[in-house]
Parts: C-alpha cells; structure tokens; sequence
C-alpha cells in the first residue's frame, strides 16, 4: 500500500508516476513459499490523476506487457484481481501508465509445484447470496457463504448508496483487504480466488 505502512512490504511512499514501476518481491514473503510460481492478486488504483491504467508482470522491473490489469477514471478507485506469475528473484512489477496512482496489492492465493501437479476443477455455475431486493446491506455486514474447498467467486456491489468497499476472505481472517471499491449507483464486479474459513 503506497498511502501507509499497514501492508507487509507498505511504505508510504505516494502515489506512483505514470511510467514508473512497482517491484514486489513475493515468494518467501509471508506465508508465501519460497518455490511459488504464480500469485492471484487483487490489485487496486486510488485517486488517479487520469485516465490510468496498471500492468502486472513477472518481475524483474523492464519491459511491462502490453496489457492492462486494471482500469481507472481521473480521480476514482478501481480493482481487478490478476493471476501474475512470479519472475527471477519471487518478484512481480506492476507498472502505472495514463497518470498517477496510489497502489494496492492484496494476495489471495498462489501455485507452486507438488507431487500431484497444480490443476484447477471448474464447478457448475451458482449463486450462494443476492441480497436483492430490498434494502442494500449497511456498512459493516457481513454475510457467509459456507465452501468446503477453495472456489473462484465472482463478487458483484449493486445499487451502493455511497462510496465504499467489499471485501471477500475466509472467515475469522482479520486483515484488511478490498476485491470491490465501490461508487454510487454503480455497479461493480470483481473475481477472487477464497479458501474455507475456520
């Protein structure tokens, strides 16, 4: 997080310039093994001072893709989850273009090798929750929806009364974190990868 320190690898740096890259080392870091070879990543842009767009690549720092991740209007909040894979030294970049941002980097999960080989299991499509119709939950509520393993959900924030954010973790997890960054009367939509809580 470029605004503060609250993140493992936060410093309170500003806002990235257009141009400029961002390098994360991530495998070792935290509860991420060292032998990872890919991370999902909710990236979030706050308070772009155009029309931004962010690139996450695997690292090290150069030649950005030509590709975009996330996509923000001058002076908004958005966020997209990306699956990023890691580089030379356990390093991802994300590079800002269009203007400046502050950058968000949260980790829901990651791949790395095993015996059994990584593989994904797509599932029938459902819908656990929909709050509507009726009155959109206040700030604060919390709703959940019980998983007996891993899933990829797709989180959608409809008819929000004001600015605000939508988190979506394993429940009894208490760090901060945002998949959707939300603005009146707008809908918005993000995916994430969540584990099971306990």
């Amino acid at each position: 997080d470029t605004r503060d320190n609250s993140g493992e690898q936060s410093v309170a740096i500003g806002a990235r310039v257009s141009g400029s890259d961002t390098e994360l080392t991530l495998a070792g870091v935290g509860d991420i093994p060292a032998d990872a070879t890919a991370v999902w990543l909710n990236i979030t842009g706050v308070g772009a001072t155009g029309n931004v767009f962010l690139t996450a690549y695997p690292g090290p720092c150069g030649t950005a893709p030509l590709a975009s991740n996330v996509n923000i209007f001058r002076g908004r909040t958005a966020a997209s989850a990306a699956l990023v894979g890691i580089g030379t030294g356990g390093s991802v970049c994300i590079r800002v273009g269009g203007g400046n941002a502050h950058l968000v980097v949260d980790v829901s999960g990651w791949f790395r090798p095993s015996t059994a080989g990584m593989s994904y299991i797509a599932g029938p499509l459902s819908r656990p929750y929909d709050s509507r119709p009726g009155t959109p939950p206040a700030a604060g509520f919390v709703h959940e929806v019980a998983l007996s393993s891993v899933a990829v959900l797709n989180v959608t924030s409809a008819n929000s009364t004001a600015s605000g954010f939508v988190a979506a973790k394993p429940c009894g997890v208490t760090a901060t974190s945002s998949l959707i960054n939300s603005f009146a009367n707008e809908p918005s939509a993000n995916a994430t990868a969540v584990a099971p809580g306990v």
